[in-house]
């Protein structure tokens, strides 16, 4: 059978640049391949959130730790660590169930962030229809500073979970006040503060917007029953309020510096590179949706606007948002607490929604690359930070199980050195904490700071010589610049040094990991010593 030749008008219209595509064509194939770019950044950021090749680093490993105790010694032993109880309690069932191999401790976090993304989705669909869900669900599935803590084994995917129910039940609570509504909203409060006690600002900031509102707006019931809400979910710290007191007179944060001015800007790095500033331009990507998240609006003509001069549920996002970071940074000055960005898990997610509604409000042409872009380097980024070592415990743990042997004592200064190593030793090795010669398994932070300026470098060393024979070596896992130690690290190797002679370098610092050291093994002036680790 013979087909027909084309008549030369078909074929020139069909090879035409400006001929007609078929109707419905565009309605049909853009939003399927919007459909298809959106589950293949969504299945990609899930994906990453359950890759982790590294080892635990300290607070993974103290957290596994306290969380593998019975649970009846969980408060005395987060009495001594400054966290509230409601992750521990996740992982230690989850951890009995699932073990407490790196990958199963870690995807904890990992489900808690997979949960989340279909909550960001239906945040940004109540707050601003179809399109702002669909932004604020790519930049929460992209962001490295979302898929680096749903990686490790700590509260702060839980924060972010809690924050959504939180916001959703908000919003609920709004649409129709009233008491159930309100349990329904204090429940996932109470939830938040008994995760992180940062909760407590943003928990301030809610009610303080609210009541607001209620003065300004014609007293609303809805902006009444927030703050009753608020306040109700205070109930669930009532049982707790013994450790958290004691918390407060004896940890704290010694670990860190108080927070200095720039630390408000530093954040956006720190949001867009997922904790690790060293990816400068990326904050560029993301100050310019941030910033048209917090200024602009679209009034009822889809002209900009000012915000504030339209009404957008995001303005409430938006004001919250700061007022908790102010709150905190306050706080943090006047206490002279630490104002890390990991404790900015209380308004990350509001954060992506403000950062999803600026994209929205990008012109046309704009959108899309700008879109595109921010998700491509996000993707890339969160996949490299994963890849890079957050310890060297396994390479230290690696040389110190191969070689060392019964008698030996392995010894960590400072004691954050300990838990990661610890959790992979399986010599039989004794192993102590400096200046505590304690179980390094776990650091104690009870006047943490007193007690380690008043040690004796010279005096712990003399200790741990008498109770060393003849024949066995001391490793030393050792690093200076850590807070609180000033130069006891350095003191502790050279009274060493002087009675057993120079260290043997096992393992050599590496640049560009958080939680670097050096093992140095020391022998017997007369004994051989052990090849050096390749």
């Amino acid at each position: 059978m013979n087909t027909p030749a084309p008549s030369p008008q078909r074929a020139g219209a069909a090879l035409s640049p400006t001929a007609k595509w078929p109707a419905g064509f565009w309605r049909q194939s853009v939003p399927l391949f919007a459909g298809l770019v959106m589950v293949a950044v969504v299945a990609a950021g899930a994906i990453l959130r359950f890759w982790a090749p590294t080892p635990l680093w300290l607070d993974e490993a103290q957290s596994v730790a306290i969380a593998r105790m019975p649970l009846h010694r969980l408060p005395e032993a987060l009495r001594h660590d400054g966290s509230p109880p409601l992750y521990y309690v996740c992982l230690h069932l989850w951890t009995a169930a699932l073990g407490t191999g790196d990958f199963a401790v870690r995807s904890l976090s990992g489900t808690f962030s997979v949960l989340a993304l279909p909550l960001f989705w239906r945040w940004g669909l109540l707050l601003g229809g179809p399109r702002l869900g669909a932004v604020t669900l790519l930049l929460a599935a992209a962001n490295p500073w979302l898929i680096r803590y749903a990686s490790e084994a700590r509260m702060y995917a839980l924060v972010v979970l809690l924050v959504l129910l939180l916001a959703l039940a908000l919003r609920r609570l709004r649409e129709r006040p009233g008491p159930l509504n309100a349990l329904m909203t204090a429940a996932p409060g109470g939830l938040l503060l008994l995760t992180h006690y940062w909760a407590l600002f943003l928990l301030a900031a809610i009610g303080t917007v609210a009541t607001v509102r209620w003065v300004c707006r014609g007293r609303q019931a809805a902006d009444a029953w927030t703050p009753a809400a608020l306040a109700l979910s205070l109930v669930a710290l009532l049982p707790w309020a013994p450790v958290l007191l004691f918390q407060i007179r004896h940890t704290g944060t010694p670990w860190a510096a108080p927070p200095a001015w720039h630390s408000w800007t530093d954040l956006v790095g720190h949001w867009s590179a997922g904790d690790r500033p060293v990816h400068a331009p990326l904050p560029l990507l993301l100050w310019p949706p941030l910033l048209a998240g917090l200024c602009l609006r679209r009034d009822g003509t889809g002209r900009l606007t000012p915000a504030g001069r339209t009404r957008s549920p995001i303005d409430a996002v938006a004001a919250v948002t700061v007022l908790t970071l102010a709150l905190a940074y306050a706080a943090c000055r006047i206490l002279g607490s630490a104002f890390v960005p990991r404790y900015s898990a209380v308004v990350v997610a509001p954060v992506v929604l403000i950062a999803a509604s600026g994209t929205t409000l990008l012109p046309r042409r704009a959108r899309l690359p700008s879109l595109g872009a921010l998700l491509t380097a996000w993707l890339a980024v969160a996949a490299l930070n994963l890849s890079v070592p957050r310890t060297q415990a396994g390479q230290i743990a690696m040389v110190v199980n191969r070689h060392a042997a019964a008698g030996d004592t392995v010894v960590f200064c400072p004691d954050q050195l300990g838990p990661p190593v610890t959790r992979l030793l399986h010599t039989p090795a004794g192993r102590l904490a400096y200046p505590t010669a304690q179980d390094p398994a776990v650091v104690d932070w009870v006047d943490y700071e007193r007690r380690n300026k008043s040690a004796s470098a010279g005096a712990f060393a003399t200790r741990l010589l008498a109770r060393t024979s003849g024949q066995a070596r001391i490793w030393l896992v050792t690093h200076d610049g850590y807070r609180t130690y000033g130069h006891q690290c350095a003191d502790l190797r050279h009274a060493l040094a002087d009675a057993l002679g120079p260290p043997r370098v096992q393992v050599s610092p590496l640049p560009r990991i958080p939680e670097s050291a050096t093992l140095l093994e020391y022998r017997s002036r007369g004994l051989a010593r052990t090849p050096t680790a390749g």
